[in-house]
């Protein structure tokens, strides 16, 4: 992820696949609180650092997208199945 400072574009490697790339140009959470709260998870061999779920849901919800709101309902779901 691109941490700028609304996300505007969402880029797709082909349709159907979820190789996608989302430019965040104006963030309600900066980027130096994102990477304070950030988290490390271990995939494999690979390491990825990711902003938290709480910093997640607050950047869906400030882009407006109804994608965005469809995600936000789905990741509280997950978290109350934890």
């Amino acid at each position: 992820m691109i941490i700028y400072e609304e996300i505007i574009n969402n880029f797709y490697k082909s349709e159907g696949t979820y190789e996608e790339l989302d430019i965040i140009i104006d963030s309600p959470v900066s980027s130096e609180k994102a990477v304070k709260k950030a988290k490390k998870v271990k995939t494999g061999r690979l390491s990825l650092t990711v902003i938290s779920e709480e910093d997640f849901i607050k950047m869906k919800k400030a882009s407006g997208r109804d994608r965005d709101s469809r995600d936000i309902e789905e990741l509280k779901f997950i978290r109350r199945i934890k």
